[in-house]
């Protein structure tokens, strides 16, 4: 029973990972070829006992940027009995534990996990101080209680108390909600404690699968047991200059993190200190969306179909009698249109463009965007009657120029219909330009969630490629969404924004990354901010009561 202080050194730490590199192959094989000795398998009478009472299907993440684990469910490990195996170690010492790595037959079900967590338990069953780390633990978590309750009820005590936490390197690849709630950066009680050991002990024990893949059942068992004992030996060989290599670093460090702490809570004085520090560090959900000290809380920016409903009801946004739509709404689906020119030839110009199917596609979407823009014209004919005779139509429909106010030069704005159609343009691409930095960090996600996890999760040269093209689209679709942001910034430099404006700044090919991206971190790492597309807003939206709301925030 620790107290607070202590509690990290009586904890233990546990990390869960799949691994798809260690195979079995179908194949005839001896029926009583099983292994001669259990080491860190279990025995397969135990396994097969347990998994009768388990149901087959295997659960999808809900996580919204957490596309690995929903990948592996499109791969159909073809010609393997054996699609890899789940393993669950020591977190702190990176050592295998004895029983706890469990074959998957159909990508990663929480039942093989279950499995493998109640073989690291054993000895620990109404242990209260343990900590589990596993990349989709924002999935796993959920309904563990209630399994563990049904099929190892013993263990109920060490699983009520359990903390669950996803691995720094892998948090990146979640929501922003799943990162407030499960990373180990927000943890008490954790140190530095990363939770992607795991992944060295796989890089190795992965030299052996293209030949385990080949052996019968229990050789293959007794194979990977041998190279998972071996790295075990090697841990416990170097684990003294590890640890006095990181005790040395510990030292090293306190003084600067705490002169630098110091320093902070002096200048922000003792009153706003005082009040801070009985703020509950512990994330909870409220109305679907987790609450984090540690988060401040994002500006409400409109998006540009709030601010299309908005300009539908202003006074100035009279109909003109013969017209299909109002101003407003005339000039937001000629943003729309424009929006699908650019679609189109972004499609037009992917890494699939010189596919039959893609051509057809493209042809398509041709025939109905010309039937979309003539339509539209007939109100241009209304709305910006003196601009008309400079309409003509281009032999591929996205490149034809729409000519809304933003795109007339000087000479073609005086006219009295300009100054209003302009307005309305104006704040519909301040909302367009909102939208699209929203898409463009969403892809960024689904890029490098994709690109991290690949190897992982698509074996084989069909599978590969399969994946390969999955990445290649969503690279298009970044590219797409950030040519949306710059289209919509320069209309607005057309419309009279300054060039040099805070609220929507220039968007460059490096400021296109993620926010962070969590490696073993080293000095002056977590001072990194990454790209300004990551703020939460733009900050020229806000009020001056607002600014010093934001402020605070950000200073607690």
């Amino acid at each position: 029973e620790p107290s607070g202080k202590d509690r990290h050194k009586y904890t233990l730490y546990l990390s869960i990972d799949g691994n798809f590199k260690q195979q079995l192959k179908i194949k005839n094989c001896d029926p009583d070829d099983i292994e001669l000795f259990i080491a860190f398998f279990s025995r397969k009478e135990n396994v097969e006992a347990y998994f009768k009472l388990t149901p087959p299907n295997v659960e999808k993440s809900t996580c919204a940027n957490l596309k690995a684990h929903n990948l592996q469910s499109q791969m159909k490990f073809i010609s393997m009995v054996v699609s890899g195996v789940v393993s669950c170690k020591c977190s702190r010492h990176d050592l295998y534990m004895p029983g706890a790595t469990v074959d998957l037959k159909k990508g990663e079900s929480f039942a093989y996990t279950d499995f493998a967590l109640r073989q690291a338990l054993k000895g620990f069953e109404n242990y209260t101080e343990i900590v589990c780390s596993y990349d989709i633990a924002c999935q796993y978590h959920k309904k563990i209680q209630s399994r563990f309750d049904k099929h190892f009820p013993s263990c109920e005590t060490a699983i009520a108390n359990m903390r669950f936490h996803v691995p720094k390197l892998h948090g990146h690849g979640h929501s922003e909600d799943c990162r407030y709630e499960f990373s180990f950066d927000y943890a008490s009680n954790v140190g530095r404690t990363h939770g992607e050991r795991i992944e060295s002990g796989w890089a190795e024990g992965n030299l052996a699968g293209p030949s385990t893949r080949e052996m019968n059942a229990g050789h293959r068992h007794e194979t990977l047991s041998c190279f998972y004992n071996e790295w075990n030996f090697q841990q416990i060989v170097k684990l003294a200059e590890y640890l006095s290599k990181k005790l040395y670093e510990a030292r090293q460090q306190i003084p600067v993190k705490q002169n630098h702490f110091d320093k902070l809570t002096e200048g922000m004085g003792d009153e706003r200190v005082a009040s801070w520090r009985h703020l509950d560090t512990t994330p909870f959900r409220k109305d679907g969306t987790v609450v984090s000290v540690y988060r401040v809380p994002d500006v409400s920016v409109p998006s540009m179909d709030a601010i299309e409903s908005r300009l539908e009801k202003a006074e100035v946004n009279l109909q003109s009698g013969m017209a299909l739509n109002k101003p407003a709404k005339f000039i937001a689906l000629g943003i729309k249109l424009e929006a699908r020119q650019m679609a189109l030839k972004s499609k037009s110009l992917g890494h699939d463009a010189n596919l039959t199917r893609v051509q057809n596609e493209i042809e398509a979407k041709r025939v109905k965007l010309r039937a979309a823009i003539d339509t539209w014209r007939k109100d241009q004919t209304l709305y910006m009657p003196d601009i008309m005779k400079f309409v003509s139509e281009a032999s591929k429909v996205e490149e034809e120029r729409l000519l809304l106010p933003s795109s007339l030069g000087p000479s073609r704005r005086d006219f009295p219909w300009y100054t209003s159609l302009s307005n309305f343009e104006r704040d519909l691409r301040k909302g367009q330009a909102t939208d699209a930095l929203t898409n463009l960090r969403l892809s960024l996600k689904y890029k490098d969630s994709l690109r991290t996890e690949r190897k992982q999760v698509a074996y084989g040269n069909r599978n590969r490629t399969r994946a390969s093209v999955l990445l290649e689209r969503v690279a298009d679709l970044v590219d797409h969404r950030a040519d949306t942001y710059r289209r919509a910034r320069d209309a607005l430099v057309e419309l009279g924004m300054a060039a040099t404006d805070k609220e929507f700044p220039v968007l460059d090919p490096k400021d296109v990354v993620l926010k962070m991206v969590y490696s073993p971190k080293g000095l002056g790492t977590g001072k990194y901010t990454g790209s300004w597309i990551w703020e939460e807003g733009p900050r020229g939206v806000l009020s001056d009561a607002e600014e010093d709301e934001w402020e605070e925030e950000g200073m607690c």
